[in-house]
């Protein structure tokens, strides 16, 4: 260990050579010493043996910089900022590695800060103060299209690299959009949506493998879809709601209740309606039962806050019915009906159609429809579904109808009382009726006359 300080002073051998051998000896272990050197020079080396650090005195030969540990395993700098990063290339000295604070390392390029990471080893990417693992400030892609991050935006995109919602998710055609596999534990795949404050649970999506199940707050509620197909609502569905006012529509609720009608109680029962409909509002419903009265039973009804009425369809007939008279088709409920063989039953026996004079133009006398009538064949006849019916049924008597055909009508001159639907040609009975009403005054006024002439004849 030795150190000079490089000057040779006048004076007589052997002391010159002396003087000479302990500066070569202080250049060669570079000034090596516990303390620094009493006498420095701009650039001189020191290895500071008390702290194993090679150090360079400065260029205004006011300081001594650090180097390197001289047991080599530390290298030291000191640039604490982007555009004079510690390290660099020579020929491109605002491009580096720089520590902007104690326990702090960034990347610069271009003279800017890139990337930093710092004292609890968060990264930041953009971003001199990293408040996460991770801390990106700007957009950020990944692999073109797999990832990217709009922040400009406030979007991120998988699949796409123009995202066009808050997420937006865009899958290959070997893929599905969006998959969430199920946990480890139990296989059960589940996303929970949340208020903005991040715990106030607002609903959930659970799927396992035979159902999914949509719900709110209540994970036992919500909507069940079975991979059978069935759909389940429990415990009920509500659009709108019971407090409408007048004037408003209302669908209210969808319950699976028993019905125990007849004293029969069942649990396939379907009901789309509720018995507080508001004044001056209706409501419509379906239900369908099975129980002693109404076998199989589908039943329409239309409510309101006074009355209402039914359309019931079982295996025997269709039928409309108003409670507010009686309950059942014994007690005369039954308003209309439509059998299940076509038959049409109405109670009061009043059929009509819109005949106002006020709705009507182009009116005249429909002329003579004596001749029209003559001309029509009136044919006995079965149906051939019915005989079809009656030799593969014991306890089925095809009836035998009466009435005209069709086509018969057509080469008599008219097809205006024939229509078709579907290939199978229909006759208007209601205008032949009309016609036939025609042809009767014409023959009741053709006997008044014969009548008066045999008079005039006595």
């Amino acid at each position: 260990m030795s150190q000079h300080d490089f000057n040779i002073a006048n004076q007589s051998f052997p002391g010159t050579r002396s003087d000479l051998n302990n500066a070569l000896v202080a250049l060669a272990t570079n000034s090596s010493g516990a303390a620094a050197p009493s006498t420095t020079n701009a650039f001189m080396s020191w290895a500071d043996s008390g702290n194993d650090i090679m150090k360079l005195r400065n260029e205004a030969n006011s300081d001594w910089i650090s180097l390197y540990k001289t047991d080599g395993v530390q290298q030291f700098a000191s640039g604490s900022t982007a555009g004079l990063p510690a390290f660099s290339k020579p020929d491109d000295v605002d491009t580096g590695i720089y520590f902007p604070a104690a326990d702090n390392i960034a990347i610069a390029t271009g003279g800017t800060g890139r990337l930093y990471v710092d004292s609890s080893g968060n990264v930041g990417l953009n971003n001199a103060t990293p408040s996460a693992t991770l801390d990106v400030a700007g957009d950020m892609v990944v692999d073109t299209n797999t990832l990217k991050v709009d922040s400009t935006n406030n979007r991120v995109g998988i699949g796409i690299s123009s995202p066009l919602q808050p997420l937006s998710v865009i899958a290959d055609s070997n893929a599905a959009a969006i998959g969430i596999h199920g946990r480890s534990s139990d296989n059960i795949g589940e996303m929970i949506f949340y208020a903005n404050d991040g715990t106030t649970q607002y609903g959930r999506l659970k799927t396992t493998s035979t159902v999914i199940h949509m719900s709110g707050t209540n994970n036992s509620n919500g909507i069940y879809i079975y991979n059978s197909g069935k759909v389940n609502i429990n415990p009920e569905l509500e659009v709108a709601n019971n407090s409408a006012a007048s004037g408003d529509s209302l669908i209210s609720s969808v319950n699976n209740t028993q019905n125990t009608s007849a004293g029969n109680s069942i649990s396939d029962c379907f009901i789309l309606f509720d018995a507080k409909v508001p004044s001056s509002n209706s409501a419509i419903g379906f239900k369908y039962y099975n129980n002693a009265f109404y076998s199989s039973n589908l039943e329409v009804g239309l409510y309101s806050s006074v009355r209402y009425s039914k359309l019931n369809r079982n295996c025997y007939h269709i039928l409309c019915e108003d409670p507010q008279y009686s309950n059942t088709l014994a007690n005369g409920s039954a308003l209309f009906m439509v059998y299940g063989d076509g038959d049409v039953v109405n109670k009061d026996n009043s059929y009509g159609s819109t005949s106002d004079l006020k709705l009507k133009t182009d009116i005249i006398d429909s002329g003579s429809q004596w001749d029209d009538i003559l001309n029509l064949k009136i044919r006995k006849y079965k149906f051939k579904s019915d005989v079809k019916t009656e030799k593969e049924s014991d306890d089925y008597v095809a009836i035998q109808q009466i009435g005209v055909i069709a086509q018969e009508l057509e080469d008599v001159g008219m097809g205006g009382l024939v229509s078709e639907v579907n290939g199978t040609k229909n006759v208007k009975y209601s205008v032949l009726y009309i016609k036939a009403i025609a042809a009767l005054q014409e023959a009741m006024n053709r006997i008044e006359k014969l009548e008066a002439g045999q008079k005039n004849k006595k």
